[in-house]
């Protein structure tokens, strides 16, 4: 738990998400998660060391809002940092039009 702490004070989510990418591929995979992308600061290679992952995905059909947060705590737990899931339905299409023109596909994250 200690080193979940002090991770952020020492890299950017940045290098932490690389760092633990196919970790993180494999979690979303196991939980039917398709087309995640990141956007926001990690996206655009402007995180600081206490920004947080935004993640852009398409969730399972029916996953309703615990299942979501179940998401967002297996992030948190693998990367140690703060995590933000947004769910790309056609729901949220039209408040989503940023988060779609910076997403970035994962193996993009350089």
């Amino acid at each position: 738990m200690q080193e979940r702490l002090l991770r952020p004070l020492q890299e950017k989510p940045r290098e932490t998400l690389k760092r633990n990418l196919d970790k993180v591929r494999a979690f979303l995979d196991c939980a039917h998660v398709t087309h995640p992308r990141v956007f926001g600061s990690v996206a655009q290679g402007e995180d600081r060391v206490d920004s947080d992952i935004d993640f852009l995905v398409v969730l399972p059909e029916g996953i309703g809002l615990m299942g979501k947060n179940r998401i967002r705590e297996g992030l948190e737990d693998i990367l140690g940092v703060p995590v933000d899931v947004v769910s790309d339905t056609p729901f949220t299409a039209g408040a989503l039009d940023q988060a779609r023109s910076e997403a970035v596909e994962l193996g993009r994250i350089a």
